[in-house]
């Protein structure tokens, strides 16, 4: 019986380490998880803010791209008057 009652408590400390390893694996992989969870979230904003920016850089090309089509149709418009002064003037002279 005392042999029996020794087995017991080498099983229960064995138990007992075993619960204590497992407890920190558990505890390990909760820290691994909350970790993970906020390299998610900051990649998320990360992602959020460059759509943002990028949303943005979009809008600012459509605008210099629709300021470069009026400033080129502005350069042909005086580009033309030009010729026609030109050719007015040559005109007169003759």
């Amino acid at each position: 019986m005392e042999e029996e009652l020794r087995a017991m408590h080498r099983e229960r400390d064995e138990l007992v380490d075993r619960i204590s390893v497992v407890s920190r694996q558990k505890s390990a992989l909760a820290d691994e998880l909350i970790s993970s969870r906020k390299e998610s979230e900051r990649q998320g904003e990360a992602v959020s803010r460059l759509t943002k920016d990028r949303e943005e850089l979009a809008k600012e090309k459509a605008e210099l791209s629709v300021q470069i089509t009026a400033c080129e149709r502005e350069n042909r418009q005086q580009g033309q008057v030009g010729q026609f002064g030109f050719k007015r003037c040559t005109e007169r002279s003759n």
